[in-house]
Parts: C-alpha cells; structure tokens; sequence
C-alpha cells in the first residue's frame, strides 16, 4: 500500500463516521467506570456539604422609578444608572462608604432608625446593643475589601431599571445588614449625586433584605445533584473520546469500513481442549 493510501486510510480513521448505536453499546460496557466516578462524586459532595463553612446570603431590591409621561431623556439616564450600577457599589469608593457607615457607633444607629424593616428582621431593639456592625463580625472592623468581596450586585430587569444587591459572609446577621447599607446609601447617593436635575428619576427600595435561616452552601440536595451531574458528563466525555479515537481492528466489519477491503473469508476462533 502507497504513501498516499496510507494517508488516507489515516484519514478514514480519524473522521470516521460514528454510529450511535455503536457509542451507547460502548458507554453500556463501560457503566460501571461511569458508576465508579459518580459514586466518587457522590461522596465528595456530601463531605463538601457536611464539612465546609457555612455562609449566609441576604439580598435587597431597588428600583430606579421613571414616570409615565417621562422624557427620553430620563428614560436614557435611568438605564444609564441601572447599567453603571454594579460597578459603582462594587468599587473601592462605595464600600468604604459602607465600611465606615457600619464601623462607626453614630452611623450604625443612624441606619437603624432610617430602616424599621432592617430593626425588625435584626431582631427588634437588640439590634441597638451594638455599637456597630461589628460585633456580628467577632468585633472585627469590617474593611473594604472584605464588604466588596461579599457583594454581587445583579440587573434583574434593564427595562424595568430594577436590580439586586446581594451580600454573603459568615454571620446571617451580618448579610443581612450589608445587603440593606449598600441599598439605603445607594439610593441616597442615586438622588443626591446621581440624578440629572430637571428629570422625574426616583429611586425605591421594593424588597428589604432578611437575616437568612439557612446557609446558602449547605444546599445537600442541590451540591449532590451538581457533583453526580458533573461526574456523569465529564466521564461519558472522556469515554467518547477514547472510543473515538480508538482505531483498533476488532470486527471484520471494520476493515471493511476503514480499510475499504472486502473479506474472502474468516477462521474461527477454537477453545483447545
């Protein structure tokens, strides 16, 4: 056989064409590595469950409000808002302001007494015990970088300039807090710095973020499902690939097909006895 045949019974090989029937019979002989990697899976994601630390979300809604015989003006600038507003609350300038909002005894108390929905879901007049934020942080001052990594800030809905402020940490109390202080000071930044002047933009707070009763990463039956999914694809990926690439000869079928010979014949295979 030439060079050039060779190179294309290469070809054939390579691109050959894939029977279904033939890949599932293949994924069936080799279930149990599937059931192997999966069970593996399994038990990673329920130690993942078990042992690691919980943390809380809470999340507080806001919405950028345009009236109806708005101009196109005030339309552009209240999506023009909604669109910078991750990066704004997310920046180094806005969770300082959150951080010295939470750490100062004055502050803290002031954001009590403009939030009743923030007292109440804290736990009513205890939550003026503290002096600041803090003490739900083992009274640790609470920095920037550590209010700015607890953040996500998602658009729910552009048309409606609505969005959603998210905070996660260890202490439910304490994402609770955050998720409100970065909404409240938002909103008054929006209507104090923001806003155009001559234009209809009011901003609201439609949905106060609560104390979380349940840890966020502790979720057994959805970490479970994700670990045996991911299990499940990512070994019938790789057992497709092998099967794939496999260019072994193993049914007279096969030559026929890759090497484009017709059989004369076959000699059976005898046990000796």
């Amino acid at each position: 056989m030439d060079k050039t045949k060779n190179e294309q019974v290469k070809r054939k090989k390579v691109f050959k064409d894939i029977d279904i029937r033939d890949v599932v019979h293949y994924l069936l002989t080799k279930s149990w590595v599937i059931v192997i990697v999966v069970a593996v899976c399994l038990v990673a994601a329920i130690l993942y469950t078990a042992f690691i630390t919980p943390t809380y979300e809470s999340s507080s809604s806001m919405i950028i409000i345009t009236d109806e015989g708005t101009t196109t003006q005030d339309f552009s600038a209240g999506q023009q808002i909604i669109n910078n507003t991750p990066e704004v609350i997310k920046g180094n300038v806005f969770c300082n302001k959150i951080a010295d909002t939470l750490n100062n005894k004055e502050s803290y108390h002031a954001l009590l007494n403009a939030n009743p929905a923030l007292v109440k879901a804290l736990g009513g007049d205890k939550a003026y015990d503290y002096e600041n934020a803090s003490a739900y942080n083992n009274n640790q001052k609470l920095n920037p970088s550590m209010i700015q990594g607890s953040l996500n800030v998602n658009i729910s809905n552009t048309a409606k300039n609505t969005f959603t402020v998210t905070s996660t940490t260890k202490n439910p109390e304490l994402s609770c807090i955050i998720a409100n202080t970065a909404t409240y000071l938002y909103k008054d930044y929006v209507e104090t710095e923001i806003v155009p002047e001559g234009t209809s933009l009011q901003s609201d707070i439609y949905k106060s973020g609560s104390v979380p009763v349940k840890a966020a990463n502790k979720n057994f039956p959805k970490n479970v499902a994700i670990a045996v999914a991911i299990g499940a694809v990512i070994t019938c990926a790789i057992l497709f690939l092998i099967f794939f690439f496999d260019d072994k000869i193993k049914t007279p079928d096969d030559i026929e097909k890759h090497l484009e010979l017709n059989i004369l014949g076959t000699i059976p295979d005898f046990e000796e006895r």
